[in-house]
């Protein structure tokens, strides 16, 4: 019986990598920014990350030369903490615009 299970197990951990690496992969693929009236999105796959405006700390570019750029934030709620969105959205004028608008509180290092 035991051997049963122990084979069993070892069926199911390919299918495990292979939904995890699809995953990862879709994570990379399928990702977009959203600009709301309270918050800033960004969506990756299935997951969403937003960010109040009020939270934004720092806009910046992640190179020279990059067309990347880097959105700072530390949030107070729930759990105080700090993090990054790295955008690269195809209207990079827009959405800067959209980043002065509603988080003038910002520090722009462009």
């Amino acid at each position: 019986m035991s051997r049963l299970v122990a084979l069993s197990g070892c069926a199911l951990e390919p299918v495990a990598f292979v939904a995890l690496s699809m995953q990862s992969i879709f994570n990379h693929a399928f990702i977009y920014w959203e600009v709301g009236f309270q918050d800033l999105r960004e969506r990756r796959f299935l997951n969403v990350k937003t960010v109040p405006w009020s939270d934004v700390t720092r806009v910046g570019r992640w190179s020279q030369r990059s067309n990347c750029l880097i959105v700072d934030y530390a949030l107070r709620e729930p759990l105080p903490h700090r993090g990054l969105i790295l955008a690269a959205p195809k209207d990079s004028a827009g959405f800067l615009a959209a980043l002065h608008q509603h988080a003038p509180q910002a520090n722009f290092e462009l």
